[in-house]
């Protein structure tokens, strides 16, 4: 595909004597998308080619831990965003679920909250930000460290619910991975490079709402699938909602885009994009509810982690520094939706969890891994990822966060 792509271009620039440079290339970066996208499109794996069955942990429960990108915790969402999910956290405590009320998030942004679930342990400490810290991040993040080999072990098999977020790629050891829509990704993230953008935004739907949508609708089919001899099986999913682009609607149908489809802190703006945030939250509680009970119809004893990686952050400029952020801002990004239903172990649930000792614990309770909590933290860090990583742990208990 590198060739073709690199072909195209070639002849292109061959033909910008006489033709408009800008046109030329443009058409053909959008062929070279087609075709690389065609192919992606081949490369779909339906499913994982299984050998001789290994032994495994006949009596571990199927397990699935749900990351929910953004998702802002319930007291938030009431409060700002005028969005009631009272009546979805009483639907998953009568599944079995403990709703951790005051949970905040490790890290404010994904790739760090979800590496630290995976990791079981923190990858980025308090302070200058390291390359071998980046390098363990990258590696939990593959589910080549941590969590996924615990599961591996124990002879489960893995899944990862691979979207289009970089960060959620199925690393070499997972034995499922669910990789949809590549073309549709290929074409959206190449062909905005060209002229023809507003083309591409029209024809193709931003594979951040349509493809997280495609999947978690689908996710009832992807957990329930059986697995050979009966194993269990280890579903890891990360979905891109409800974080923006703010495209969808409570009933989950697409509306208009506008200047409401992303985060902003124009003043003017602000009552109608948390609105449509909200919508997004209702959108994505009734599809995984849905999911949930399929999965629990299967298999009465799985345990299930559902948390956000962050929340929201309506009032916060995503350049700025710590230092810009106001408190009703950190707040609105720290504090999380979380939920648990590990039968026999929900007792050990603390309302002020936060993700990385929920995943110690979820190995805890179906794998029997006997690790000590760690202290719940909240580190922050700016956007781009480089620099220093602050302690606020003080300033978001101190919130009541």
């Amino acid at each position: 595909p590198v060739l073709i792509a690199g072909a195209l271009i070639w002849f292109a620039v061959r033909l910008a004597e006489e033709t408009p440079f800008i046109l030329v290339i443009g058409g053909a970066l959008l062929v070279a998308c087609f075709v690389l996208g065609s192919i992606g499109w081949s490369l779909r794996v339906p499913g994982p080619t299984y050998g001789e069955p290994q032994a495994v942990n006949s009596d571990g429960p199927h397990t699935l831990l749900i990351v929910f990108d953004a998702y802002g915790r319930q007291d938030d969402l009431e409060d700002l965003f005028d969005t009631d999910i009272a009546g979805f956290v009483e639907d998953l405590e009568q599944r079995g679920f403990t709703v951790a009320s005051e949970a905040t998030a490790n890290y404010p942004f994904t790739y760090g909250s979800i590496a630290a679930m995976l990791n079981l342990d923190y990858t980025i400490e308090a302070g200058e930000i390291t390359e071998d810290e980046l390098e363990l991040m990258r590696a939990a993040l593959a589910g080549s460290v941590g969590l996924v080999p615990l599961f591996e072990e124990a002879g489960y098999e893995t899944a990862y619910i691979q979207n289009a977020w970089a960060g959620s790629q199925c690393g070499p050891g997972i034995d499922w991975c669910i990789r949809d829509g590549l073309m549709a990704r290929t074409l959206w993230n190449l062909g905005r490079m060209t002229i023809f953008s507003p083309l591409v935004e029209m024809i193709w739907a931003d594979p951040f709402n349509s493809l997280s949508i495609d999947q978690l609708q689908d996710l009832g089919d992807y957990v329930v699938r059986p697995t050979p001899d009966d194993e269990p099986r280890f579903t890891f999913a990360h979905f891109l909602l409800p974080h923006f682009p703010l495209r969808l609607a409570a009933d989950c149908s697409r509306v208009d885009d506008g200047p409401l489809a992303i985060w902003g802190v124009q003043s003017d703006l602000l009552d109608e994009r948390r609105g449509r945030y909200g919508a997004q939250v209702t959108c994505v509680n009734r599809l995984v509810l849905d999911a949930i009970d399929r999965y629990i119809a299967a298999y009465p004893d799985a345990a299930i982690m559902i948390t956000g990686d962050h929340g929201p952050l309506t009032t916060m400029n995503p350049d700025g520094s710590y230092a810009d952020i106001s408190a009703e801002a950190l707040a609105e990004r720290m504090n999380i939706f979380s939920a648990y239903r590990f039968p026999g172990c929900a007792a050990t649930v603390r309302p002020d969890i936060t993700p990385v000792n929920g995943a110690r614990l979820l190995a805890n309770c179906v794998l029997d891994a006997g690790l000590a909590e760690v202290p719940d933290r909240n580190l922050w860090i700016d956007e781009d990822g480089m620099g220093e990583a602050i302690d606020i742990t003080s300033v978001i208990v101190g919130d009541g966060g």
